[in-house]
């Protein structure tokens, strides 16, 4: 069967709501995603005019210059416009990370958080954190150690996982409770971590733990954007596979896809973008699960499109929830974890409730 017969005959695909939001929800999701950086940028402890903000960006503010104008240049390009950039390129990492999970595993409760990526990770940060010790100060053993150590457990955490569910008969509710478990396991060995850990270590496990943008600085921007350059146009290539799996394996198998393959390629990629962003901002939860969520209700299984949106999505609900962390009690903020959890938890609950209703009709 051609490729688009198949997915015209997805039952979403012939909603002519669906139809007409395709074309129209990616760019007007990256141009409010825009107007809201750009807003972002505006506010905080030290409010910023738009004249500052458009003579920093256009070049006219130098660093030889003496007054408000100087400092705003100086705000904006040394503390705000990395993390804004942080923000929005974790965000669609994590965003098409749950999108493709989900794919992979036709559940749509899936997310590297709820699956025990985000807490397996952290749990390797925090390992290469304590075994570092001290030389964790060095810049390039702060790079290297901690992305090996959170890539490897996120690797093994999404391996569990899948063994799990395959023994106990690969159903949905199995690969949640499977998650959970192991989410729980690697919760544990991060308070075993903490426990044993110098005050210091403490400290910056205490930071991986509840996630925080602020120190977010230009290399950090560069490095992430590299992981996600990566990744995501191999995961896009793979959307056409997303498609047919959520279709059921049969689909898969009868127009040449490896459904084993598919999943072995995307389970790398999903944990060396979660790992990668990690390492790097603390765990943040939510994203993964909440931003493919928005994309399908809006657009459908097909994954061409449900792949850049929920990235854009996860982009934009983490642009918002950093500024809103900065700006709510500012001088003083929330770590981005909390905000996170705070603007994920109840949509969470609203899905559960929601398939536990759609199971019982």
């Amino acid at each position: 069967m051609p490729r688009q017969s198949l997915i015209t005959t997805s039952p979403d695909s012939q909603t002519p709501r669906i139809q007409r939001a395709r074309y129209g929800v990616i760019p007007g999701t990256l141009l409010l995603l825009i107007l809201l950086m750009l807003i972002s940028l505006l506010l905080g402890a030290v409010r910023i005019s738009l004249a500052d903000l458009l003579s920093a960006l256009t070049g006219s503010a130098h660093h030889g210059e003496v007054g408000d104008r100087n400092l705003s240049a100086l705000i904006l390009w040394q503390l705000r416009l990395p993390r804004i950039l942080m923000a929005a390129i974790a965000g669609f990492a994590l965003g098409i990370s749950g999108a493709a999970m989900q794919g992979i595993l036709r559940n749509p409760l899936v997310s590297p958080f709820t699956l025990g990526v985000s807490s397996a990770a952290g749990f390797g940060a925090a390992a290469a954190i304590v075994i570092g010790g001290e030389a964790v100060n060095l810049a390039l053993f702060s790079l290297g150690l901690p992305i090996v150590f959170a890539f490897i457990c996120a690797l093994a955490s999404m391996a569990a996982v899948l063994a799990l569910s395959r023994l106990t008969g690969g159903a949905g509710k199995t690969v949640i409770l499977a998650g959970i478990a192991v989410m729980y396991l690697f919760s544990a060995g991060t308070s075993i971590l903490q426990y044993a850990a110098s005050s210091e270590e403490l400290s910056r496990i205490v930071f991986w733990m509840m996630g925080s943008l602020s120190a977010a600085q230009w290399w950090e921007v560069g490095f992430a954007g590299g992981i996600l350059l990566l990744s995501a146009p191999v995961l896009y290539l793979n959307s056409w596979n997303y498609t047919i799996l959520a279709m059921g394996e049969d689909a898969s198998l009868s127009v040449g896809i490896d459904p084993r393959k598919t999943t072995r390629i995307t389970i790398v990629l999903c944990a060396f973008l979660t790992a990668g962003i990690i390492s790097l901002t603390g765990v943040i939860g939510f994203i993964g699960l909440v931003a493919p969520h928005i994309a399908r209700m809006i657009l459908g299984n097909d994954y061409r499109f449900l792949l850049p949106a929920s990235g854009l999505f996860g982009a934009l609900l983490l642009v918002a929830a950093d500024t809103l962390s900065r700006t709510l009690l500012a001088p003083a903020e929330f770590p981005i974890g909390i905000m996170t959890a705070f603007l994920g938890v109840p949509f969470f609950l609203y899905l559960l409730i929601r398939a536990s209703r759609t199971g019982r009709e």
